[in-house]
């Protein structure tokens, strides 16, 4: 007679099971939050683009912070601009970043692929992204990703140097 009423008994279960993860999630983040991991803080970033018809390197800066549904949550801020041009995460694959960015103000997808300069405790990586551009076609280049800022001259050897290209387009069009 004095137990509460199998009803009042489930819904408090109920709301328990789907709260407790939240709170779990909520508690691992601030422990996390004062740990101060490698991939945290700010990364500049360098990749080539072909701007009117010339290749460019196009500078631009990831501040890499912990996450609550993803490990690592990547800002990317273009120079000149305050507010952020993509949003996305981080992930670890074997020796490797997978860094998924979308465009905040437009409708663009990236993938990133980058060497794991933990184990070697680089201060910079390289890598390859690739994409669908606002225009929808498949874009695709060299990316480094550094702590230290460089210049673009700079930036612009290192990734030429890392660059090999080879192009059957030829073959695919004749």
């Amino acid at each position: 007679m004095n137990e509460p009423h199998w009803a009042l008994t489930t819904i408090i279960g109920a709301i328990t099971g789907w709260l407790l993860p939240h709170l779990v999630r909520g508690v691992v983040l601030l422990i996390r939050r004062f740990r101060r991991g490698v991939v945290d803080g700010r990364w500049f970033v360098y990749h080539v683009a072909k701007r009117d018809g010339r290749l460019r390197v196009e500078p631009s800066v990831w501040n890499i912070r912990k996450g609550l549904k993803s490990s690592f949550v990547v800002e990317e801020v273009r120079k000149g601009l305050e507010t952020p041009m993509y949003k996305g995460d981080l992930l670890f694959e074997r020796n490797f970043w997978l860094v998924r960015l979308n465009g905040v103000a437009h409708e663009e997808e990236l993938l990133i692929r980058l060497i794991s300069p933990i184990p070697t405790e680089d201060a910079s990586t390289w890598g390859l992204y690739l994409g669908i551009d606002v225009q929808g076609k498949a874009i695709a280049g060299p990316i480094m990703v550094s702590r230290e800022e460089l210049s673009v001259a700079e930036a612009f050897e290192f990734l030429m140097e890392k660059t090999r290209v080879y192009s059957r387009m030829r073959l695919l069009t004749a």
